[in-house]
């Protein structure tokens, strides 16, 4: 295993390309932290990792704007991160969004770093 130090980028980072991502469709970006969801004419950002069990909620399903999570089937409003199941035992973190031209730009916090069993410091292996 090889150590990286994780830190969380201050203000907002390009994290994908408008172009990228289809209507109705996620992107699993920032190592595998953060999902970008397209819902209509807006791009949503959102915790990875399933507060249940850890799951990659990205790899889910997306109904609208509600996110299914692919191990256990929790549910969430991409909009607010809002649990909907009982088995999204938590929220999950969302994160602000900008588009500039075509690029999709994300400003993160330390909740990206402390989702869902995920505990990770600043020099954590990865």
């Amino acid at each position: 295993m090889s150590r990286v130090t994780v830190s969380v980028p201050v203000g907002f980072i390009k994290v994908a390309e408008v172009s990228d991502i289809e209507d109705g469709d996620m992107k699993v970006v920032f190592n595998d932290l953060v999902v970008i969801a397209h819902v209509g004419d807006q791009f949503y950002a959102f915790g990875n990792v399933c507060p249940h069990v850890g799951g990659p909620v990205g790899e889910g399903l997306l109904d609208d704007c509600i996110v299914e999570c692919p191990w256990h089937a929790g549910q969430w409003d991409v909009r607010t991160g809002r649990a909907l199941t009982i088995l999204a035992t938590k929220d999950l973190p969302v994160f602000d969004v900008r588009i500039t031209g075509d690029d999709i730009e994300v400003s993160l916090d330390e909740r990206v770093l402390t989702q869902g069993s995920l505990a990770l410091s600043r020099d954590s292996t990865l």
